[in-house]
């Protein structure tokens, strides 16, 4: 009889070549297992439902945040950690989050808002329709004018301006523009009137709801309409935050934001393009790397105006499944801002300067059918887990 073979350390599970050619440490299968770093393997714990029903789109602040939010049964809402749910808004699909200065920025493919605890908020004014304009008696030049319009907040902000208006008058005129009913949140409206045969708009004056616009003189030119082009964010698959700009990802396209103003998106030229839909943003210290279904790249730059790109890698990445982690899990090596994510090629791992490494490549080769994920980061016993559902 051969003498017994102790089997102290475990590599884990691995397919990248024939069982035959395994070493004793290498598994052909794990169900229902922990590996710690020290390779001992123990079972895993079991699970305890805390609520029925279909649930995906959990996110939290930390670990240590007494809330979160999911959505259970078509409703986005809060949870608390004894496993409370207040619903909060319908939603259709899959939702993404993002913390901006202390509120939580939300979307999905057909929706999105704020969160500020249980209260959601609009993301962004819509763009004020184009008042219908008349003449009248007054003074003004005559020729043609131009005007737009936009809403004001109750905190003073503006929304994008509407599309541009003209009116075309007899010498001895003036101009009126028809009330407008302004939407709940909106203190007034501001309006802006070229010079004559002009190409540019003037603030002119502010109206209230309902209130008329009559402009039989105009003050003398001043600001012009600084949101022109802007309105809301798209409704997008992924949301993020950059350096004071908060970004949205609809298709191929990555919108940003205007610096600190997280309602105001332009549409027509604020936006940086891909080749394929966009499936990951993940910020470190000096750039951002963006994955898409085709290649990973690098940011490398404070913002939209000053960032160079570079390709990281010719994989791409499978949506959802990013996740930052603690710099103090990432072993040895990685600096600043860790994020993990999943790709075609296996587990990779992303950091400052753009650094990238593929943790499994050389252990185990994931099937090339998946579409989508969700990812996690668990602490058990000092050991940290990184768990990720895919499909």
């Amino acid at each position: 009889m051969s003498d017994p073979t102790e089997l102290s350390r475990f590599f884990g599970v691995r397919n990248d070549t024939d069982p035959t050619r395994f070493t004793k440490a290498d598994l052909v299968e794990g169900h229902n297992i922990d590996l710690d770093e020290t390779g001992r393997i123990t079972s895993r714990a079991g699970t305890l439902s805390g609520l029925s029903g279909k649930a995906h789109s959990l996110w939290s602040k930390d670990a240590d945040a007494s809330y979160g939010y999911g959505v259970l049964n078509g409703m986005l809402g809060m949870l608390d950690d004894s496993f409370g749910f207040t619903p909060i808004v319908a939603v259709t699909g899959r939702v993404r989050y993002v913390e901006i200065a202390g509120k939580v920025y939300w979307s999905s493919p057909a929706e999105h808002g704020v969160l500020d605890k249980a209260v959601n908020s609009p993301w962004g004014m819509t763009v004020p329709p184009t008042p219908a304009a008349t003449s009248t008696f007054g003074d003004l030049a005559a020729g043609t004018y131009l005007y737009t319009t936009t809403y004001v907040r109750d905190n003073g902000s503006e929304s994008g301006a509407s599309n541009m208006g003209s009116i075309s008058i007899a010498q001895n005129s003036g101009i009126v523009l028809q009330p407008l009913t302004l939407p709940a949140g909106v203190r007034g409206l501001n309006v802006y009137i070229s010079e004559v045969n002009g190409e540019e708009t003037y603030l002119r004056g502010a109206l209230r709801s309902g209130e008329t616009g009559r402009y039989t003189t105009l003050p003398s030119p001043s600001v012009t309409p600084r949101t022109r082009y802007c309105g809301p964010p798209p409704k997008g698959r992924l949301v993020g935050y950059y350096k004071g700009c908060a970004y949205v990802a609809e298709g191929n396209f990555l919108y940003h934001s205007r610096p600190f103003e997280y309602d105001l998106f332009d549409r027509v030229s604020g936006y940086l393009g891909f080749d394929s839909p966009v499936s990951l943003f993940a910020p470190v210290s000096d750039g951002v790397f963006i994955g898409t279904e085709s290649e990973t790249l690098f940011l490398a730059g404070d913002g939209p105006e000053t960032f160079v790109p570079r390709v990281v890698v010719s994989r791409g990445v499978v949506y959802g499944t990013e996740f930052r982690i603690p710099q103090q899990y990432a072993g040895e090596g990685p600096q600043g801002d860790v994020w993990m994510w999943m790709s075609p090629a296996g587990m990779c791992m992303g950091w400052d300067g753009g650094q990238y490494k593929n943790l499994t490549a050389t252990r185990f080769l994931f099937p090339q059918s998946f579409q989508a994920g969700a990812s996690l980061m668990k602490v058990k016993d000092a050991t940290p887990q990184f768990v990720v559902s895919l499909f």
